[in-house]
């Protein structure tokens, strides 16, 4: 382990080698996508997943503007949500994490709006107490927030990023962030500290591997560059450091462990290339290189990507990247999901992209996670509509057996393939039985079961395999080569 809208898409394979591009068909890993219109006073803005009432299902919160607030789904098992609360923040909702800042062990919310922060301790049972305003003098407005115990206390805080008020001495480059500090019950005290990072975007994590939280940010008002100011351990930072994201006006900054090294590295979202917007790219910063040069993936499923989530979406150990795309690849009328699947060494390769199913690519938030229990990860956006939800097509493994090995001649044998999936429907469809690359006929899956007889075998030694062909909730999955025997007549 690595630390209703429907539309037709093309689905590719697409290796990003230097002068080289060569596309294939990959199988399809994502049903069509589902829109649940939820009727926001303002504009959706984003979106976290997590368990919120305890009952071991993946729920949605959702930030938005106008008046600004919160919205809930609760998941119901099955990947499909019930609209549930919704929740008046200070101002307008920009960003919205998940974390329990009281220790209760119960999930809060904490939101960042142009007034500051709405912190909504959790109840347990999937609804909040009313909002615990904090307002940051000084700035024009957060955009981002991260929890953390950055002064070592053993309480959560809170690092707000920010715009800042033209003029604002400690914050002239245009963004910044602040600490609250926590109290370990829910409260906070503003630590009344600004320092220069990124606003657009902060994470928190330990790059360093000092047992002090680092503050990773990416801002558009520097060129959409990434930040990062190491942790000193009590509550403050060092003075900024900028690296090249490979890109120009940035979206958002994720840190994951991509090459298997056992250090973080980073991913940003860079929306423009060279200040032409026509072009994008997503910038990945190793931390084997100290971070100093990016890998760059163009046009990753569609253009102007806004954020990129980390994910096992192919359950081979290696981590994947989802990626929201404001436009899709042909117009900008969609928006677009794309998926740049690993290949190890921190590298990855274009591989498929679907659409969000959306009327406009107005979204800027992406969430991952298993909302149908199928054990692979789903897909969840925020768009103008509502929430864009993209459940995964279970994984499936065909096994393949016949009830006479060695067979002679002419002698009936009955091929057996039976298909399991990872989800909780059962697969339907047809299973295609070949003899090397030659059809040797196929049959209708009863039960997860397809049985084919066959008569007619020529005689040597055959490779057979069995082919399921998956339905609206299965991927496709073959059987490994069965060697099967027919002699002579005697």
């Amino acid at each position: 382990m690595f630390r209703i809208a429907t539309m037709r898409f093309l689905i590719v394979l697409t290796f990003l080698l230097p002068g080289l591009t060569e596309t294939v068909q990959a199988n399809q890993l994502y049903q069509p996508a589902h829109i649940y219109n939820l009727f926001l006073p303002g504009p959706p803005t984003a979106i976290v997943a997590a368990d919120i009432n305890g009952d071991n299902r993946l729920d949605l919160l959702v930030s938005f503007g106008g008046p600004g607030g919160m919205q809930a789904l609760l998941g119901n098992g099955d990947g499909t949500f019930q609209i549930a609360n919704n929740y008046v923040t200070s101002a307008w909702a920009f960003w919205i994490a998940i974390g329990d800042v009281n220790g209760d062990g119960k999930p809060d919310a904490l939101v960042a709006t142009t007034a500051g922060v709405s912190v909504f301790l959790g109840n347990g049972n999937g609804t909040f107490q009313a909002a615990q305003n904090y307002e940051i003098p000084s700035f024009d407005g957060a955009r981002s927030i991260a929890i953390g115990d950055v002064n070592r206390d053993g309480k959560l805080d809170l690092v707000v990023g920010f715009e800042c008020i033209p003029g604002f001495p400690d914050c002239n480059h245009g963004s910044g962030a602040t600490v609250l500090f926590g109290d370990g019950k829910g409260a906070f005290t503003p630590s009344g500290a600004f320092f220069f990072s990124g606003g657009d975007s902060v994470t928190l994590a330990d790059l360093d591997h000092d047992g002090k939280l680092d503050l990773i940010s990416d801002s558009q008002q520097n060129g959409g560059n990434v930040v990062v100011n190491f942790g000193i351990g009590d509550g403050t930072f060092q003075n900024a450091r900028i690296f090249d994201s490979g890109g120009f006006d940035g979206g958002t900054i994720t840190v994951a462990d991509l090459d298997g090294d056992g250090n973080l590295d980073i991913v940003a979202a860079n929306n423009c290339v060279n200040n032409d917007c026509s072009k994008s790219n997503v910038g990945i910063l190793l931390s084997g290189g100290g971070f100093r040069k990016a890998q760059t993936y163009g046009h990753p499923g569609g253009l102007i990507p806004q954020q990129v989530a980390v994910a096992d979406i192919n359950a081979d150990d290696i981590p994947d990247l989802v990626v929201a795309n404001f436009c899709d690849d042909v117009d900008c009328f969609f928006g677009s999901v794309g998926i740049l699947q690993g290949v190890g060494a921190g590298k990855f390769v274009r591989s498929q992209h679907y659409s969000s199913g959306c009327l406009t690519g107005n979204f800027s938030s992406v969430a991952v996670g298993d909302a149908n229990r199928d054990g692979t990860p789903d897909i969840f956006l925020i768009c103008d509509e509502g929430v864009s939800v993209l459940l995964s097509l279970a994984q499936t493994t065909t096994t393949l057996v016949s009830d006479e090995n060695p067979s002679t001649q002419g002698q009936p044998v009955t091929f057996t393939a039976t298909v399991v999936s990872s989800g909780l429907a059962m697969p339907t469809g047809r299973v295609v039985f070949r003899n090397g690359s030659t059809s040797i006929g196929s049959a209708v899956l009863n039960a997860g079961v397809a049985q084919l007889t066959k008569a007619n075998l020529p005689t040597g030694t055959l490779s057979i395999t069995a082919k399921y062909q998956g339905d609206a909730l299965s991927q496709k999955s073959i059987s490994s080569v069965l060697v099967q025997v027919v002699n002579p007549k005697p």
